[in-house]
Protein backbone atom coordinates (compact mmCIF):
# COMPACT_ATOMS: atom_id res chain seq x y z
CA UNK A 1 0.00 0.00 0.00
CA UNK A 2 1.86 2.96 -1.58
CA UNK A 3 1.06 6.95 0.55
CA UNK A 4 0.86 9.94 -0.27
CA UNK A 5 3.29 11.77 1.85
CA UNK A 6 1.42 14.66 3.92
CA UNK A 7 3.05 18.40 5.10
CA UNK A 8 4.06 16.44 8.40
CA UNK A 9 6.02 13.42 7.03
CA UNK A 10 9.50 13.41 5.62
CA UNK A 11 10.65 10.66 3.34
CA UNK A 12 14.50 9.11 3.61
CA UNK A 13 16.14 6.54 2.34
CA UNK A 14 18.41 4.47 4.23
CA UNK A 15 21.13 2.78 2.15
CA UNK A 16 22.95 0.01 4.53
CA UNK A 17 26.16 -0.87 3.08
CA UNK A 18 27.02 -2.96 6.10
CA UNK A 19 29.60 -1.81 8.71
CA UNK A 20 29.86 -2.41 12.54
CA UNK A 21 26.59 -0.63 13.00
CA UNK A 22 24.24 -3.99 12.19
CA UNK A 23 26.85 -6.79 13.10
CA UNK A 24 26.85 -9.58 15.60
CA UNK A 25 29.59 -11.53 16.92
CA UNK A 26 30.49 -14.87 15.68
CA UNK A 27 33.32 -16.78 16.29
CA UNK A 28 35.66 -14.68 14.27
CA UNK A 29 34.59 -11.02 15.82
CA UNK A 30 32.16 -9.00 14.51
CA UNK A 31 30.47 -10.28 11.23
CA UNK A 32 27.72 -8.59 9.15
CA UNK A 33 23.98 -9.88 9.63
CA UNK A 34 21.51 -9.79 7.12
CA UNK A 35 18.60 -8.31 7.78
CA UNK A 36 19.34 -7.94 11.36
CA UNK A 37 19.50 -4.47 11.27
CA UNK A 38 16.13 -4.02 9.76
CA UNK A 39 14.41 -6.12 11.42
CA UNK A 40 15.61 -4.36 14.92
CA UNK A 41 14.29 -1.25 13.87
CA UNK A 42 10.72 -2.64 13.35
CA UNK A 43 10.82 -3.78 16.65
CA UNK A 44 12.09 -0.38 18.93
CA UNK A 45 9.50 1.76 18.70
CA UNK A 46 11.70 4.76 19.03
CA UNK A 47 13.14 3.49 15.40
CA UNK A 48 9.50 2.39 14.05
CA UNK A 49 6.46 3.52 16.44
CA UNK A 50 2.94 1.43 15.38
CA UNK A 51 1.14 4.30 17.17
CA UNK A 52 1.85 6.54 14.83
CA UNK A 53 1.36 4.10 11.82
CA UNK A 54 -2.15 3.38 13.19
CA UNK A 55 -3.20 6.66 13.77
CA UNK A 56 -1.95 7.53 10.21
CA UNK A 57 -3.97 4.91 8.79
CA UNK A 58 -7.48 6.80 10.40
CA UNK A 59 -8.59 3.01 10.76
CA UNK A 60 -7.21 1.73 14.34
CA UNK A 61 -8.24 0.59 17.59
CA UNK A 62 -7.07 -0.66 20.79
CA UNK A 63 -7.95 -4.38 20.30
CA UNK A 64 -5.88 -4.15 16.69
CA UNK A 65 -3.11 -2.25 18.31
CA UNK A 66 -2.74 -5.57 20.69
CA UNK A 67 -3.04 -7.72 17.94
CA UNK A 68 -0.33 -5.77 15.72
CA UNK A 69 1.85 -5.36 18.39
CA UNK A 70 1.40 -9.65 20.48
CA UNK A 71 0.32 -7.96 23.79
CA UNK A 72 -2.84 -8.77 25.52
CA UNK A 73 -2.72 -6.03 28.15
CA UNK A 74 -2.73 -2.65 28.49
CA UNK A 75 0.73 -1.25 28.75
CA UNK A 76 -0.20 2.22 30.62
CA UNK A 77 1.06 5.50 28.33
CA UNK A 78 0.62 9.10 27.93
CA UNK A 79 -0.70 8.30 24.79
CA UNK A 80 -3.26 5.47 25.18
CA UNK A 81 -5.85 8.02 25.59
CA UNK A 82 -5.16 9.45 22.38
CA UNK A 83 -5.05 5.74 21.30
CA UNK A 84 -8.14 4.74 23.31
CA UNK A 85 -10.57 8.26 21.97
CA UNK A 86 -10.34 5.57 18.16
CA UNK A 87 -11.89 2.91 19.97
CA UNK A 88 -15.53 3.60 19.29
CA UNK A 89 -14.65 5.81 15.87
CA UNK A 90 -16.52 3.86 12.92
CA UNK A 91 -14.90 2.25 10.07
CA UNK A 92 -13.06 -1.34 10.81
CA UNK A 93 -10.97 -2.08 13.90
CA UNK A 94 -8.04 -3.48 12.15
CA UNK A 95 -4.57 -2.13 11.34
CA UNK A 96 -3.87 -1.12 7.69
CA UNK A 97 -0.91 -2.98 6.26
CA UNK A 98 2.29 -1.31 6.65
CA UNK A 99 3.16 1.24 3.54
CA UNK A 100 5.79 0.89 0.66
CA UNK A 101 7.77 3.04 -1.01
CA UNK A 102 9.47 2.23 -4.60
CA UNK A 103 13.04 1.77 -4.18
CA UNK A 104 15.70 1.52 -7.06
CA UNK A 105 18.78 0.27 -7.25
CA UNK A 106 21.58 -0.52 -10.17
CA UNK A 107 21.52 -4.45 -8.58
CA UNK A 108 18.63 -6.88 -7.76
CA UNK A 109 17.31 -5.71 -4.13
CA UNK A 110 16.81 -8.42 -1.69
CA UNK A 111 19.02 -11.86 -1.14
CA UNK A 112 18.03 -15.66 -1.79
CA UNK A 113 17.75 -16.20 1.81
CA UNK A 114 16.28 -19.42 3.27
CA UNK A 115 12.53 -18.35 4.63
CA UNK A 116 11.85 -17.69 7.67
CA UNK A 117 11.39 -20.21 10.22
CA UNK A 118 7.71 -21.51 11.03
CA UNK A 119 5.68 -19.09 13.17
CA UNK A 120 7.75 -16.04 12.63
CA UNK A 121 5.41 -13.43 11.19
CA UNK A 122 4.97 -13.17 7.67
CA UNK A 123 5.84 -9.44 8.19
CA UNK A 124 9.65 -10.63 9.13
CA UNK A 125 9.38 -12.57 5.92
CA UNK A 126 8.17 -9.55 3.54
CA UNK A 127 10.89 -7.59 4.88
CA UNK A 128 13.31 -10.29 3.97
CA UNK A 129 11.85 -10.79 0.44
CA UNK A 130 10.56 -8.32 -1.42
CA UNK A 131 9.27 -8.66 -4.70
CA UNK A 132 11.86 -7.34 -7.15
CA UNK A 133 11.29 -6.50 -10.73
CA UNK A 134 14.17 -5.05 -13.72
CA UNK A 135 12.74 -1.71 -15.12
CA UNK A 136 15.19 -0.91 -17.15
CA UNK A 137 19.34 -1.77 -18.15
CA UNK A 138 20.91 -2.18 -14.97
CA UNK A 139 17.93 -0.43 -12.92
CA UNK A 140 15.96 -2.65 -10.51
CA UNK A 141 12.94 -1.88 -8.31
CA UNK A 142 11.03 -2.92 -5.21
CA UNK A 143 8.23 -1.76 -2.99
CA UNK A 144 10.27 -2.09 0.26
CA UNK A 145 8.24 -1.81 3.50
CA UNK A 146 8.75 1.85 5.51
CA UNK A 147 9.09 2.55 8.86
CA UNK A 148 7.97 5.19 10.54
CA UNK A 149 9.26 7.32 13.31
CA UNK A 150 7.56 8.89 16.32
CA UNK A 151 6.71 12.85 15.91
CA UNK A 152 10.15 14.48 16.48
CA UNK A 153 11.03 18.68 16.39
CA UNK A 154 14.02 20.39 16.15
CA UNK A 155 15.58 22.98 17.66
CA UNK A 156 11.72 24.76 18.08
CA UNK A 157 11.09 23.17 14.28
CA UNK A 158 7.13 21.63 13.30
CA UNK A 159 6.81 17.98 14.46
CA UNK A 160 7.13 15.39 11.78
CA UNK A 161 6.70 12.26 11.40
CA UNK A 162 9.74 10.38 9.72
CA UNK A 163 8.85 7.38 6.88
CA UNK A 164 11.92 5.48 6.04
CA UNK A 165 13.00 2.31 4.22
CA UNK A 166 16.21 0.28 3.94
CA UNK A 167 17.76 -0.33 1.06
CA UNK A 168 19.96 -3.31 2.55
CA UNK A 169 23.32 -4.51 0.46
CA UNK A 170 23.90 -8.16 0.14
CA UNK A 171 26.34 -8.68 0.83
CA UNK A 172 26.79 -6.50 3.43
CA UNK A 173 30.72 -5.30 3.52
CA UNK A 174 33.06 -4.40 6.03
CA UNK A 175 34.15 -1.03 5.06
CA UNK A 176 37.70 -2.06 4.70
CA UNK A 177 36.18 -4.17 1.37
CA UNK A 178 34.73 -0.86 0.02
CA UNK A 179 36.31 -0.60 -3.78
CA UNK A 180 35.23 2.69 -6.09
CA UNK A 181 33.07 0.59 -7.80
CA UNK A 182 31.11 0.59 -4.58
CA UNK A 183 31.03 4.47 -3.97
CA UNK A 184 29.46 4.50 -7.71
CA UNK A 185 27.08 2.40 -6.70
CA UNK A 186 26.05 4.59 -3.42
CA UNK A 187 26.07 7.95 -5.99
CA UNK A 188 23.79 5.80 -8.26
CA UNK A 189 21.08 4.54 -5.76
CA UNK A 190 20.70 8.20 -4.73
CA UNK A 191 20.54 9.42 -8.09
CA UNK A 192 17.94 6.72 -8.85
CA UNK A 193 15.97 7.41 -5.76
CA UNK A 194 16.07 11.21 -5.67
CA UNK A 195 12.72 12.52 -6.73
CA UNK A 196 11.19 9.73 -4.08
CA UNK A 197 13.09 10.81 -1.23
CA UNK A 198 13.44 13.91 0.85
CA UNK A 199 16.90 12.91 2.05
CA UNK A 200 19.64 10.03 2.51
CA UNK A 201 21.19 8.31 5.03
CA UNK A 202 24.38 6.16 4.28
CA UNK A 203 25.19 3.15 6.83
CA UNK A 204 28.81 2.52 6.51
CA UNK A 205 31.80 1.11 8.55
CA UNK A 206 33.77 3.23 10.65
CA UNK A 207 37.34 2.00 8.74
CA UNK A 208 36.93 3.80 5.33
CA UNK A 209 33.72 6.13 5.95
CA UNK A 210 35.73 9.17 5.32
CA UNK A 211 37.24 7.79 2.04
CA UNK A 212 33.72 7.48 1.00
CA UNK A 213 32.12 10.60 2.43
CA UNK A 214 34.86 12.05 0.22
CA UNK A 215 34.04 10.73 -2.92
CA UNK A 216 30.33 11.47 -2.73
CA UNK A 217 31.05 14.98 -2.47
CA UNK A 218 32.85 14.90 -5.96
CA UNK A 219 30.24 12.06 -7.04
CA UNK A 220 27.67 14.34 -6.69
CA UNK A 221 26.97 17.07 -8.82
CA UNK A 222 24.04 20.08 -7.95
CA UNK A 223 23.31 18.13 -5.00
CA UNK A 224 19.88 19.97 -3.35
CA UNK A 225 18.91 17.05 -0.76
CA UNK A 226 20.77 16.09 2.69
CA UNK A 227 23.17 12.83 2.17
CA UNK A 228 24.59 12.03 5.76
CA UNK A 229 27.17 9.00 6.08
CA UNK A 230 27.07 7.61 9.15
CA UNK A 231 27.81 4.35 11.48
CA UNK A 232 28.73 2.72 14.41
CA UNK A 233 32.21 2.00 16.77
CA UNK A 234 29.87 -0.55 18.73
CA UNK A 235 27.07 -2.66 16.73
CA UNK A 236 23.39 -2.16 17.56
CA UNK A 237 23.38 -5.82 18.92
CA UNK A 238 25.41 -4.52 21.96
CA UNK A 239 23.87 -3.28 25.14
CA UNK A 240 25.81 -0.33 25.23
CA UNK A 241 26.67 1.05 21.96
CA UNK A 242 26.90 4.22 20.04
CA UNK A 243 24.81 2.90 17.25
CA UNK A 244 21.55 3.92 18.64
CA UNK A 245 22.02 7.73 18.79
CA UNK A 246 23.98 7.63 15.73
CA UNK A 247 20.97 6.67 13.14
CA UNK A 248 18.69 8.23 15.48
CA UNK A 249 20.74 11.61 14.83
CA UNK A 250 21.01 10.99 11.54
CA UNK A 251 17.52 10.20 11.08
CA UNK A 252 16.08 13.38 12.68
CA UNK A 253 18.90 16.34 10.81
CA UNK A 254 17.77 14.59 7.56
CA UNK A 255 14.07 14.33 8.45
CA UNK A 256 14.08 18.31 9.70
CA UNK A 257 17.04 19.95 7.27
CA UNK A 258 18.46 20.13 4.02
CA UNK A 259 21.92 20.85 5.74
CA UNK A 260 25.55 19.15 6.00
CA UNK A 261 25.69 18.45 9.26
CA UNK A 262 24.12 18.76 13.03
CA UNK A 263 26.45 22.30 13.92
CA UNK A 264 25.80 24.40 11.51
CA UNK A 265 27.83 27.67 10.53
CA UNK A 266 24.79 29.41 8.59
CA UNK A 267 27.07 31.30 6.72
CA UNK A 268 28.91 28.56 5.00
CA UNK A 269 26.30 26.36 4.19
CA UNK A 270 25.99 25.99 0.80
CA UNK A 271 22.92 25.69 -0.79
CA UNK A 272 21.82 24.84 -4.80
CA UNK A 273 21.01 28.31 -6.09
CA UNK A 274 20.77 26.99 -10.04
CA UNK A 275 18.33 25.06 -11.79
CA UNK A 276 20.59 22.60 -13.27
CA UNK A 277 19.77 19.21 -12.51
CA UNK A 278 20.95 16.89 -9.74
CA UNK A 279 23.25 14.09 -11.10
CA UNK A 280 25.64 11.37 -10.17
CA UNK A 281 28.80 11.19 -12.03
CA UNK A 282 30.00 7.29 -12.09
CA UNK A 283 33.80 7.35 -13.80
CA UNK A 284 36.42 7.08 -11.58
CA UNK A 285 40.21 5.95 -11.91
CA UNK A 286 41.45 2.98 -9.71
CA UNK A 287 45.05 3.56 -10.80
CA UNK A 288 45.94 6.01 -8.12
CA UNK A 289 48.16 6.06 -5.02
CA UNK A 290 49.69 7.62 -2.18
CA UNK A 291 53.47 8.08 -1.82
CA UNK A 292 54.26 9.69 2.23
CA UNK A 293 57.49 11.68 1.80
CA UNK A 294 60.48 10.46 4.20
CA UNK A 295 63.97 11.84 4.90
CA UNK A 296 66.05 9.68 3.09
CA UNK A 297 63.98 8.62 0.24
CA UNK A 298 65.71 7.73 -3.39
CA UNK A 299 64.22 8.78 -6.21
CA UNK A 300 64.64 4.95 -7.48
CA UNK A 301 61.74 4.12 -4.99
CA UNK A 302 59.84 7.20 -6.47
CA UNK A 303 60.35 6.06 -10.15
CA UNK A 304 59.18 3.00 -9.50
CA UNK A 305 56.19 3.98 -7.83
CA UNK A 306 55.33 6.64 -9.99
CA UNK A 307 55.63 3.36 -12.97
CA UNK A 308 52.60 2.60 -15.10
CA UNK A 309 49.22 2.07 -14.60
CA UNK A 310 49.16 4.51 -11.99
CA UNK A 311 47.68 8.18 -13.20
CA UNK A 312 47.18 9.40 -10.03
CA UNK A 313 49.47 10.34 -6.97
CA UNK A 314 48.56 11.96 -3.54
CA UNK A 315 51.89 13.57 -2.26
CA UNK A 316 51.84 13.12 1.18
CA UNK A 317 54.67 16.50 2.10
CA UNK A 318 56.55 17.74 5.01
CA UNK A 319 55.23 20.90 6.67
CA UNK A 320 53.62 23.12 4.37
CA UNK A 321 54.04 21.29 1.32
CA UNK A 322 57.57 20.77 1.42
CA UNK A 323 59.86 18.07 0.01
CA UNK A 324 64.09 17.12 0.03
CA UNK A 325 65.28 19.16 -3.08
CA UNK A 326 67.79 17.14 -4.47
CA UNK A 327 68.02 17.05 -8.44
CA UNK A 328 67.47 13.25 -8.62
CA UNK A 329 63.89 13.40 -7.00
CA UNK A 330 62.92 16.24 -8.70
CA UNK A 331 63.54 14.89 -11.75
CA UNK A 332 62.16 11.85 -11.21
CA UNK A 333 58.33 13.88 -10.17
CA UNK A 334 59.01 16.02 -13.11
CA UNK A 335 59.35 12.77 -15.52
CA UNK A 336 56.12 11.76 -13.94
CA UNK A 337 54.04 14.99 -14.21
CA UNK A 338 55.58 15.18 -18.05
CA UNK A 339 53.80 12.26 -19.17
CA UNK A 340 50.47 13.07 -17.60
CA UNK A 341 50.53 12.01 -14.30
CA UNK A 342 48.31 13.67 -11.68
CA UNK A 343 50.22 14.49 -8.22
CA UNK A 344 48.97 16.45 -6.02
CA UNK A 345 50.49 17.77 -2.67
CA UNK A 346 49.22 17.65 0.55
CA UNK A 347 50.72 18.04 4.61
CA UNK A 348 51.47 15.57 6.48
CA UNK A 349 50.06 17.24 9.16
CA UNK A 350 46.98 16.83 10.75
CA UNK A 351 46.05 20.39 10.64
CA UNK A 352 47.51 23.32 8.17
CA UNK A 353 47.78 23.35 4.35
CA UNK A 354 49.71 23.50 0.99
CA UNK A 355 51.90 27.10 0.70
CA UNK A 356 54.46 28.29 -1.92
CA UNK A 357 55.79 30.13 1.22
CA UNK A 358 59.45 27.73 1.43
CA UNK A 359 61.56 27.38 -1.27
CA UNK A 360 61.36 23.73 -0.54
CA UNK A 361 57.52 23.96 -1.84
CA UNK A 362 58.33 26.21 -4.50
CA UNK A 363 60.26 23.01 -6.14
CA UNK A 364 57.54 20.92 -5.99
CA UNK A 365 55.42 23.52 -8.14
CA UNK A 366 57.87 23.92 -10.57
CA UNK A 367 58.22 20.31 -12.00
CA UNK A 368 54.38 20.28 -12.09
CA UNK A 369 53.07 19.23 -9.17
CA UNK A 370 49.52 20.40 -7.70
CA UNK A 371 48.70 21.95 -4.44
CA UNK A 372 45.94 20.32 -2.59
CA UNK A 373 45.75 23.19 -0.10
CA UNK A 374 44.33 21.79 3.16
CA UNK A 375 42.30 18.39 1.54
CA UNK A 376 43.02 15.63 4.00
CA UNK A 377 44.09 11.94 2.38
CA UNK A 378 41.26 10.72 1.80
CA UNK A 379 39.66 13.59 0.01
CA UNK A 380 42.80 13.75 -2.13
CA UNK A 381 42.31 10.01 -2.86
CA UNK A 382 38.79 10.46 -3.92
CA UNK A 383 39.27 13.39 -5.71
CA UNK A 384 42.09 12.34 -7.82
CA UNK A 385 39.84 9.56 -8.89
Amino acid sequence: MELSQPSDESKVLIIYTGGTIGMLVGHQGYVPEPYFLTETLHSQHRFHDPLEESLFSHSASVEGFREWSGRTTPVASPRSSTFASRESSPGPATIQPPSTLPVRSPRPIGAPIALAPSGQSSQHSLLRHPSCRKVADNVYEANLHSLVTPRTSANGSNSKRIRYVILEWHPLLDSSNMEIADWVRIATEIELNYTTFDAFVVLHGTDTMAYTSSALSFLLEDLGKTVIVTGAQIPLSQLRNDAVDNLLGALTIAGHYIIPDITVNWNNVIRQTGLRRFKAHKQMSPSVATLRLFPGITSATIRAFLTPPVQGVVLETFGAGNAPQRADLMDALKEACDRGVVIVAISQCSKGAVSPDYETGIGLLKVGVVSGGDMTPEVSVSRCS
